[in-house]
């Protein structure tokens, strides 16, 4: 809705009325502020709305939410809906009847494709292997468009483990040995958090990975260096933190920073 508003100035005083004379019902009413939306799409040309990783919502919200825009859409003509998502049983139930449905992995090879093939052409210019080796990664990256069945983090993740690889022997065998899907290469993070960290590194790393499961909202980078002053028996308020910890070498490519929060890079690493 506010988007909406953002590109077309002259609905504001729409919301601005209902702030005003209906802010209860505007703050708690899904109802309410399905009716709103509904007016103003009336008042607006073609709008396409994009849902993207429905999946990623529990259950119960995702069928309330994909229930109301479907019926905004049986209701709206000038409504466009786009949604993305795995095959999940209770969304396919929902869509089946009312949408078109197509598989991704069959329109984005080619460009998961082209991803893999930049990011090993960057990985190898900057390692110093024989040709004969070089050769044969070229040949065997070419399997992990395949083996990702459409999805992008797949493809980043092994890139992401191979380009961690710098032994001649081991790049070998990370090439010959692609992870099949994408907990084998969840899998295969932790296994390396375990066999190349140092005794203090891991405990670290696996520390790390706890909290941000376990928290229900997103931690900062500054609360995981509080935390871990804590853990080393230092005062967090006196003295130097632990301000040059890399938390994302430290774990790898499971987990990334997004304006200074620590998050996993899927729901599903969770």
């Amino acid at each position: 809705m506010f988007q909406l508003m953002i590109d077309d100035k002259s609905l504001r005083p729409l919301l601005s009325y209902n702030y005003e004379n209906n802010y209860r019902k505007l703050t708690s009413s899904p109802d309410f502020i399905k009716g709103l939306l509904r007016d103003i799409l009336a008042n607006s040309p073609v709008t396409f709305f994009v849902l993207d990783g429905l999946d990623e919502i529990a259950v119960t919200e995702r069928a309330i939410l994909l229930t109301a825009l479907l019926d905004l859409k049986s209701q709206c003509q000038n409504l466009k809906l786009l949604v993305s998502s795995r095959a999940e049983h209770d969304i396919s139930l929902l869509l089946n009847s009312k949408s078109d449905i197509f598989d991704v992995h069959h329109c984005n090879s080619q460009d998961i494709e082209n991803y893999v093939d930049v990011r090993t052409n960057a990985w190898l210019s900057g390692l110093d292997l024989d040709r004969e080796l070089m050769v044969e990664v070229r040949q065997l990256t070419k399997y992990i468009a395949p083996k990702s069945q459409g999805m992008f983090l797949y493809a980043r993740l092994v890139c992401d483990g191979l380009e961690s690889l710098s032994d001649p022997a081991d790049i070998q065998d990370g090439v010959r040995n692609l992870p099949q899907g994408l907990n084998e290469a969840y899998g295969r993070i932790l296994e390396r958090i375990d066999r190349d960290l140092s005794i203090a590194e891991r405990v670290q790393a696996r520390a790390i990975l706890e909290w941000v499961s376990c928290s229900i909202v997103p931690v900062s980078q500054n609360e995981i260096q509080l935390a871990l002053s804590v853990v080393n028996g230092k005062d967090p308020f006196q003295g130097r933190k632990e301000s040059l910890l890399n938390v994302v070498q430290r774990c790898g490519p499971i987990i990334e920073i997004n304006n200074d929060l620590i998050e996993f890079v899927h729901f599903s690493a969770k």
